[in-house]
């Protein structure tokens, strides 16, 4: 189902159970003029995702999540915990994080703000073939803003490095006055407008 909800999921699987109460008049649900009322949650086990374009691959997820639409945040997690490219990460649940659902006549529904969201993460990897590796810690780092304009803080440490570059392509880009390097994909409309202000501890790097 999750490669069918973003095109960027190559692959995915897990299992889960969802359990919702759903009330509201339909026709001005259909037509926009009030919005569904729900509560309800969700347990989803062994959960899988391949975003393979940005070599991102999650494996073992595990998410627990409460959702109610009288309530902010409206969808809460309970937990969350899984591994990133071989690392581990896992929710800080202790201040009740979720997510906002904000809905109105002429827009509908929107994702709203990122609430409490904190995450600890050991020995996670961002990576591309033939360009670069990084192992990092993260203790924690915290999702703030929203959809739209997502602020990430916190404490980075990375642990290993690698970048690799040819003589030819660092020629090049000397010659041309550009940043040497390679850029991440930042198409994805989570980190199209993302603010960083996070301190980095460097490690190993090569």
């Amino acid at each position: 189902i999750l490669s069918l909800v973003n095109k960027d999921i190559a692959e995915s699987g897990g299992n889960g159970t969802i359990g919702a109460t759903i009330t509201g008049n339909i026709k001005k649900i259909i037509t926009n003029e009030e919005p569904v009322n729900f509560i309800g949650s969700c347990v989803f086990n062994d959960l899988s995702a391949n975003f393979e374009r940005a070599f991102v691959e999650f494996n073992e997820l595990k998410v627990d999540i409460d959702f109610d639409s009288r309530t902010t945040p409206s969808i809460i997690f309970r937990d969350v915990r899984g591994k990133m490219n071989g690392g581990e990460f896992v929710l800080d649940t202790s201040r009740k994080p979720g997510i906002a659902i904000i809905w109105d006549k002429q827009r509908g529904y929107k994702i709203g703000e990122f609430m409490n969201i904190a995450l600890n993460v050991k020995d996670c990897m961002i990576y591309q073939p033939d360009m670069y590796s990084i192992i990092f810690d993260a203790d924690p780092v915290r999702f703030r803003g929203n959809m739209d304009a997502p602020k990430i803080t916190g404490n980075i440490t990375i642990k290993k490095g690698q970048y690799v570059e040819t003589i030819q392509s660092l020629i090049q880009n000397l010659l041309s006055s550009r940043e040497i390097g390679t850029k991440a994909s930042f198409d994805y409309p989570l980190v199209k407008n993302l603010e960083l202000d996070v301190d980095v501890v460097r490690g190993t790097m090569r």
